[in-house]
């Protein structure tokens, strides 16, 4: 995996199972362990149209499969978490 150097944003979300947080530390690939990191998330915090995959970019290496998800589908979740936050603030 590789960064433009444009990229404006020090974190990589990565929603993977919760076994592999002890694997990226061991890497160290987490916040406080390097400059750009790995922030592993829960499925939860992606929140996009049901029909996402069918967008993403999927890489099979082995036995692991890698989703990039479409742009669009990225700023839609973005949006909403920024909506949820604002509600919750707001309230």
């Amino acid at each position: 995996m590789g960064l433009f150097s444009s990229f404006l944003s020090n974190d990589v979300d990565v929603i993977t199972d919760p076994e592999f947080t002890s694997l990226f530390a061991k890497a160290r690939l987490l916040k406080g362990q390097r400059s750009y990191y790995l922030e592993p998330c829960d499925a939860g915090t992606f929140t996009v149209a049901p029909d996402w995959t069918g967008r993403a970019y999927t890489h099979q290496e082995s036995n692991v499969t890698v989703l990039f998800p479409h742009p669009i589908d990225i700023l839609t979740s973005k949006i909403n978490g920024w909506k949820k936050r604002t509600l919750e603030l707001s309230n």
